[in-house]
């Protein structure tokens, strides 16, 4: 929590409260989640990185449908998809190396949804200038 605070301007939070309520949602689904579904959250924990990325991967975040490209659109699409690669990549080790509960889970998961979040942002600031 110090982190947010010390660092408010660099989220999209408007106070360190505001990211304690939506931890704590976070928390509290996963919580559910993994009380519900043992046998899939006792195979997470033991799945290596690529293991997990299979589990998860219907639910990863895609890239926009664009019609019409151009070379620069194609420039723009190429590079926001090898930042997801390695957004998705590092969530897999993330999870493989601390998931397991629902604390850690939550942030992981957090943690990814924000880097997707700032790629797809990317994405439309390149898409923008083309």
């Amino acid at each position: 929590m110090k982190w947010i605070s010390n660092n408010l301007s660099s989220t999209k939070f408007s106070s360190s409260s505001e990211f304690e309520v939506l931890l704590d949602i976070m928390v509290s689904k996963y919580t559910i989640l993994m009380k519900n579904n043992p046998k899939l959250y006792s195979y997470i924990i033991k799945a290596d990185e690529k293991q997990f990325l299979t589990i998860v991967k219907p639910s990863l975040g895609k890239l926009p449908l664009t019609f019409k490209m151009n070379s620069c659109a194609n420039t723009c699409m190429d590079a926001c998809d090898a930042t997801l690669n390695n957004i998705e990549s590092g969530y897999g080790l993330l999870y493989a190396q601390y998931g397991g509960n629902a604390f850690t889970n939550a942030i992981i998961d957090a943690m990814y949804w924000s880097n997707y979040s700032s790629a797809i942002d990317d994405l439309n600031s390149c898409m923008s200038s083309c």
